[in-house]
């Protein structure tokens, strides 16, 4: 994880990065073309945050103000560095929190939770198991019963 990346006390999931260190991020990036900066700091913020391909919009969206806000300050300054960062100082030190992402975070939000399978019909047993069979060979289907019965000693 960043270094520069602060965990707030009631969202320890969450990094805060201050805008400074997001124009730091921003302006390392060696092309001239705000596009290129734009990406580099979305990979960046990617990294951080572990996020994956159908949670971006999230992210998108966080830098997108970021990125607008920037863009004008910075041009305000004439494109110097030193002029950005000492006529823009308040701005720099406020936060900007992303969401972590983990293996966890479903990508599907609402609808019915799902059941055990011992506790699922009949019906959902069948849909379940035609999936597993549509993912796997028969053979390894035996061999993963056999295996899964020894173990509880069956």
């Amino acid at each position: 994880m960043d270094p520069m990346a602060r965990r707030s006390k009631d969202m320890e999931e969450n990094p805060m990065l201050n805008r400074k260190t997001l124009s730091e991020v921003m302006l390392e990036c060696s092309s001239t073309k705000f596009e290129d900066r734009c990406h580099h700091i979305l990979t960046h913020i990617m990294e951080l945050t572990q996020c994956h391909e159908e949670m971006l919009h999230v992210i998108k969206l966080k830098l997108s103000y970021f990125n607008s806000d920037f863009k004008v300050k910075f041009k305000s300054a004439q494109f110097k560095k030193e002029r950005f960062f000492a006529q823009n100082k308040k701005w720099l030190d406020t936060d900007v929190m992303f969401p972590v992402f983990n293996k966890l975070t479903r990508t599907v939000l609402g609808g019915r939770p799902s059941l055990y399978f011992t506790r699922s019909s009949k019906r959902s047993k069948r849909r379940k198991t035609k999936k597993v069979q549509a993912q796997l060979s028969s053979d390894e289907l035996v061999n993963v019963a056999q295996m899964n019965l020894r173990s509880k000693g069956k």
